[in-house]
């Protein structure tokens, strides 16, 4: 799926707060764990024209690596990606 999803752009926050919902219950959530979900969030949260969406972008990108070192060492490869991340949340106000 691509930032440029009409499903995605129309409805951020909520196919965000949806993807929030199955993971924080582990529910099918293999899909939002890669690196190609990570890239997704970022670039959702630096294109999110509203401040909530861009703040829930960028904690399911967080939850997407979140205690995960393999994959963070895979993540580390994409390093422009983790440090537009970085930048996002030095931002923005993020409420974990």
């Amino acid at each position: 799926m691509e930032v440029s999803d009409p499903r995605i752009i129309s409805h951020p926050l909520l196919s965000l707060t949806v993807v929030k919902i199955l993971m924080r219950d582990r529910d099918s959530i293999d899909v939002f764990l890669s690196v190609e979900a990570f890239e997704l969030f970022v670039r959702v949260a630096e294109q999110a024209t509203h401040e909530a969406a861009a703040c829930e972008a960028i904690k399911c990108a967080i939850n997407s690596v979140y205690k995960r070192p393999s994959f963070v060492a895979d993540l580390l490869a994409t390093q422009t990606t983790y440090d537009t991340l970085f930048h996002l949340t030095s931002v923005r106000v993020i409420y974990l």
